[in-house]
């Protein structure tokens, strides 16, 4: 008679959190802030925490602005801690907001157009 064992699949029990990319400017490494919010004791109203973490993404995808899913794992580093799991949705481009922010300043100036300029320009040359 063979014996069979069931092996049942058990969900993790790693920590995710969702968070959104503040910087990529390290190697491999993202700094990712997430948003929790406690109800103050003194007060009973609700507060919101923010902590960020730095999270390993070996392949460098995450950019400033996007919605991430991220996962606790054993420690790569003297801060890391967690791992990039998933993109949940891309953040704006930075040309975008900036040519944004540059066109609500109707000073006129040479300088202020040049930047619209070029960010329009950019902004057409992206696939």
């Amino acid at each position: 008679m063979e014996k069979r064992e069931n092996k049942e699949v058990q969900p993790s029990t790693r920590r995710r959190l969702q968070g959104i990319v503040v910087s990529n400017k390290m190697q491999k490494t993202i700094v990712v802030e997430t948003e929790n919010y406690i109800k103050y004791p003194v007060y009973k109203k609700r507060v919101s925490i923010r902590k960020k973490y730095k999270v390993d993404d070996k392949k460098e995808i995450a950019r400033v602005g996007d919605l991430v899913i991220i996962e606790e794992c054993l420690p790569l580093s003297q801060d890391k801690r967690f791992r990039l799991v998933q993109i949940i949705k891309k953040g704006e481009s930075k040309w975008l907001k900036q040519k944004n922010l540059v066109v609500a300043d109707n000073s006129g100036s040479r300088a202020v157009r040049d930047f619209v300029s070029l960010a329009i320009l950019l902004e057409n040359q992206v696939v």
